[in-house]
């Protein structure tokens, strides 16, 4: 079997949808393991491809699969136009389970300072929490000021009870890229009464101060 072949069938075994008694027996969860080792330069381009001979809205499930390989795949190795190309994909989706996992699979990349965060961005406002909370987590992939600068906004909503899990999110983002500045934004939360958000703010603090002992805001 070629590697082309081999792919198609590891991404239609990790879309079968079987019943057992434990997920080890299923015939996906051996595949996503599978998916997870896998390892050679050539497969991101062949994912590439098989994405797009499989455009049409019933072959959603198998896109939806295919870009979970590729986030794991592009986690090995930097391979800028095909991180391009995957976060390009998000304008390509409508499906908001598609989309979730994509995002979700974006949101564990390290993304070159040169690929455009503006599709995961717009997520940020979709109406459906399915696409808005793993696009809010998202942007902890991204280095660019404009991720940066969405995940504050979120922080500076004053409607906490409404937005208390994209604020979570949006600390956790800000924990990993925020600088000095962002503390005052953040600081207010450490003393919410909703605990995760409390917490998790309180953490993004001191992550911003230990990366930057020599600067206080």
């Amino acid at each position: 079997m070629d590697k082309e072949a081999y792919l198609a069938d590891l991404i239609s075994r990790m879309a079968v949808q079987d019943r057992v008694h434990t997920s080890e027996e299923s015939v996906s969860w051996q595949a996503y393991r599978e998916a997870e080792a896998a390892d050679d330069p050539e497969f991101p381009g062949l994912v590439k491809k098989f994405v797009e001979a499989h455009g049409e809205k019933k072959d959603r499930r198998l896109r939806s699969e295919a870009y979970y390989l590729l986030s794991r795949l592009l986690g090995k190795t930097a391979d800028g136009p095909m991180t391009e190309y995957l976060v390009g994909r998000v304008d390509a989706e409508s499906d908001r389970y598609v989309l979730m996992g994509l995002l979700e699979g974006i949101g564990g990349l390290d993304l070159p300072d040169d690929v455009d965060i503006l599709p995961v961005i717009r997520c940020t406002e979709s109406t459906f929490w399915q696409i808005r909370y793993p696009a809010v987590l998202a942007l902890r992939s991204s280095a660019r000021a404009d991720a940066r600068e969405t995940a504050r906004s979120f922080v500076l909503r004053e409607d906490v009870r409404r937005w208390n899990r994209e604020m979570t999110y949006a600390c956790v983002v800000l924990g990993e890229r925020g600088e000095p500045e962002d503390i005052p934004a953040i600081e207010p939360l450490t003393k919410v009464r909703f605990r995760d958000l409390r917490e998790v703010a309180k953490e993004a603090v001191a992550r911003i101060r230990r990366r930057f002992p020599e600067r206080r805001p």
